[in-house]
């Protein structure tokens, strides 16, 4: 709650700048002057530029603060951030373990960039590795094997998946790691008159497991980022239409692109958005500027050549080095699948702490519960103790009340008896007298 407090304070904040930078919109490097107000422009220091978000709440992670709309595209997520329009849509999220989430820019939309898991129960989602590439004409797959790790994921029950405040309903920590291991693994990206399909969990699993009727939300697409907005219940999403020109970087001015003072772990080799040119900087050239919503087969034919073009540049001496390059890709997944394990050991044994530290806290509460019952119990008995000894003393005044009112009565009659003799004699003695005297 305390997060959701401060995400609404920094929202509130951001929304001023937000009016100002929609509406210098246009010509090229949108993304870079439309995203610089939210956080930072950073060169790694392998050639990449990035963006990172800051002014944050803490543990802050992408995909969190908006809610799942089922559209003709598949699942969008409808961002509540002022920068969503753009980094939920285009290019991917990776946290770095020197920077933490950064943002890969690349054009080319999609209605979530995510992967999905699922059970009888939960749905879930996570960031798209930057790994992942779809291309058109030849399908989804991965430049390396990744899994992001179950920390960043995010669970909900599918009753609760629609629901416009889906982020009150996560899974918090420790039922995360236990849903994520028995959930299966689902991507379904596809391609459909011009558009990147992410159907995930299938619209017909959502709807029977969650007993609700799950309406189908429309995607206008516009060119004018003023336009941009979220689903307010009017069944319609404005999305941003990005071009190539949005992250031409070439003419961009005023920004301030920082220079790298971390090795990132990014492995920028196998990152293939934005197609970066020669230099190795993720930048792409003006032969391309027409927005991939109007791919036609052309599109698709001139991007398969030049996947081609670049596997063709890269082929040289292959054969001579394959040897080595098999080795050093084998060398690279064990020293990543050795860093994953050593992750989830201490990600277990971090959450087996907060295990035992609740258990503690459990007991704790027990036995002060148990204690309170008792003097709770011990009150009780001494308070009917009290009301006993009240009683007996109550018994023993009307007792001697009793005895008393006896006692009384008791001298009355003797009185009474005691008159009556007295009244007995004397008349008797007058009777004596009046005898003598009539002698």
């Amino acid at each position: 709650m305390k997060k959701l407090i401060l995400f609404a304070f920094v929202l509130l904040s951001f929304t001023t700048i937000q009016s100002k930078t929609m509406a210098d919109y246009g010509g090229d490097g949108y993304f870079y002057t439309a995203l610089a107000p939210y956080g930072s422009w950073i060169d790694l220091n392998d050639g990449m530029t990035v963006w990172q978000p800051t002014m944050m709440p803490r543990n802050w992670e992408p995909y969190t603060i908006g809610h799942w709309e089922w559209t003709a595209e598949g699942w969008y997520w409808d961002s509540d951030e002022p920068f969503g329009y753009i980094t939920y849509h285009y290019g991917r999220w990776y946290n770095d373990e020197n920077y933490g989430w950064i943002w890969i820019p690349d054009d080319q939309w999609a209605p979530a960039w995510v992967d999905w898991k699922y059970d009888d129960d939960y749905v879930g989602w996570a960031p798209l590795s930057p790994y992942g590439v779809f291309q058109v004409g030849v399908g989804f797959h991965f430049t390396q094997e990744y899994h992001s790790p179950y920390r960043f994921w995010h669970f909900v029950g599918y009753d609760r998946f629609c629901d416009p405040y889906v982020y009150h309903y996560y899974a918090g920590a420790t039922y995360k790691y236990r849903i994520y291991n028995g959930a299966t693994f689902r991507n379904d990206y596809g391609y459909s008159n011009g558009r990147i399909i992410n159907r995930g969990v299938g619209y017909d699993i959502v709807r029977e497991r969650s007993g609700r009727p799950i309406r189908t939300t429309e995607v206008i697409r516009t060119t004018d980022p003023r336009e941009v907005t979220g689903n307010k219940d009017n069944t319609i999403i404005k999305t941003y239409d990005a071009t190539r020109n949005d992250i031409l970087r070439n003419n961009v001015s005023g920004i301030t692109i920082k220079k790298p003072d971390k090795r990132t772990t990014l492995d920028v080799a196998k990152v293939t958005l934005g197609e970066r040119n020669v230099t190795g900087r993720n930048v792409i050239t003006q032969e391309r500027q027409t927005p991939v919503v109007n791919s036609t087969v052309e599109t698709q034919k001139r991007d398969i050549l030049e996947q081609q073009n670049r596997q063709k540049q890269q082929q040289p001496d292959a054969q001579n080095n394959q040897s080595q390059i098999d080795a050093q890709r084998q060398k690279q997944l064990d020293q990543q699948n050795i860093q994953n394990q050593k992750k989830q050991q201490r990600q277990m044994i971090n959450d087996q702490n907060r295990q035992r530290q609740q258990q503690i806290g459990t007991q704790n509460r027990q036995k002060q519960i148990v204690q309170q019952r008792q003097n709770v119990n011990q009150q009780n008995v001494q308070t009917q103790q009290v009301q006993q000894r009240q009683n007996v003393n109550q018994q023993n005044v009307q007792r001697q009340q009793v005895k008393q009112r006896q006692q009384v009565d008791q001298q009355k009659v003797q009185r009474q008896q005691t008159e009556q003799k007295n009244q007995q004699t004397n008349q008797r003695n007058d009777n004596k007298d009046d005898g003598k005297d009539r002698r």
